[in-house]
């Protein structure tokens, strides 16, 4: 298994609600709002060692189609980075992409799916840090578990919220612990500048 195919694996109790469900309704069980903000750390377990420690976290502007993507994970010794960062001005959009401090860019269309978590049982409610939280679990026969919080925040209405912690078992010896750090329904408008490092505007490639 390679490192990325393991990130995507680690990053799955947070991110994994990037589908085109779009409208809440009986197949979801709540939204994320049209803006969040949410930074995570994680630890995995394997055997029962430490196998992989990072954080993520992902910025969103919906209205202003504008995103956010970004992880750094400590495995093998080896400590690696990743962030993408996608916008549009005017009628043109722009992509670019950070990995281990090289910077590339184009031009290309892309979509921002608003994010739904599927419609599943509530196990449990309580109160985390003054939010408003309920608990969900989800099990497969092929050894995959998880149990994950959800919390409403200030400005989030009755049918949005945020994932705040989860605990994953994948094929009963991977475990995932992944915990919310800033978790709201707003976002710093200057996590979407350009990194300094950065082609500028004017030098990102066409995709056709």
């Amino acid at each position: 298994m390679t490192s990325s195919s393991v990130l995507r694996d680690l990053m799955a109790p947070f991110q994994r609600r990037s589908f085109a469900s779009t409208l809440l309704g009986q197949d979801n069980l709540c939204c994320f709002p049209l803006t969040f903000t949410l930074e995570s750390s994680f630890v995995q377990n394997m055997n029962g060692s430490v196998f992989m420690t990072g954080k993520s976290a992902t910025y969103q502007d919906y209205d202003n189609q504008r995103i956010r993507i970004e992880s750094e994970y400590t495995a093998y010794g080896q400590t690696f980075k990743d962030m993408a960062l996608r916008f549009k001005l005017g009628s043109t959009s722009y992509n670019y992409h950070v990995k281990d401090n090289t910077c590339t860019c184009y031009v290309g269309e892309f979509i921002i799916d608003k994010k739904c978590v599927p419609n599943t049982p509530i196990v449990q409610k309580a109160n985390i840090l003054n939010l408003k939280a309920f608990k969900i679990e989800e099990r497969k026969s092929n050894g995959y578990s998880m149990n994950e919080w959800l919390v409403q925040g200030d400005h989030m209405s009755g049918d949005e919220c945020l994932p705040f912690r989860s605990y994953m078992v994948a094929n009963n010896l991977s475990i995932v612990e992944t915990e919310g750090t800033n978790v709201k329904a707003s976002v710093d408008a200057n996590v979407f500048k350009v990194p300094q490092h950065c082609p500028t505007l004017d030098k990102c490639s066409t995709r056709n």
